[in-house]
């Protein structure tokens, strides 16, 4: 016969009361669909550092459902993105934060109730940020240690 004590039961306590917390917090998290981001998970030396900046256009038709007052629908988007990333020790596993921020300009024409209208939206898109955990295999590494594992 196995007794608990006091020590042993706070523990199991405070075990309880951070997977309830954990599980209330992803509870009420969004789902996300899966990526396929290539190199998402890539295991980069501690520290590394990236900074990356893309243009992205697009132009064409919007596809409407025939009951909405929204017709014929010509939009052209640009948008522009700037984003950073960098490689961190998480807990011994390697790991990274990205951060997105992209600024989109959008104009487009169309009939709305039947009469013409035009319209032109800029500014910032939502931003992303993204931390991403390696959590079987890819030990966080520095640069040298990096260099020399097998």
């Amino acid at each position: 016969m196995r007794i608990v004590t006091r020590e042993s039961w706070n523990s199991i306590a405070r075990s309880t009361v951070a997977l309830c917390l954990a599980g209330g917090v992803l509870a009420v998290a969004p789902a996300r669909a899966a990526e396929i981001e290539p190199r998402a998970y890539l295991n980069t030396p501690v520290g590394m550092n990236f900074v990356i900046a893309g243009y992205v256009y697009s132009e064409g038709g919007l596809s409407t459902d025939p009951a909405s007052p929204l017709q014929d629908a010509q939009l052209k988007i640009n948008t522009g993105l700037f984003a950073y990333a960098r490689a961190l020790n998480l807990w011994g596993k390697s790991g990274k934060i990205d951060i997105v921020l992209p600024y989109s300009d959008l104009s487009g024409t169309a009939l709305v109730n039947g009469q013409p209208a035009e319209r032109n939206v800029s500014g910032l898109s939502d931003p992303r940020i993204r931390l991403s955990v390696n959590f079987i295999g890819a030990p966080a590494l520095s640069k040298q240690e990096f260099a020399s594992y097998k």
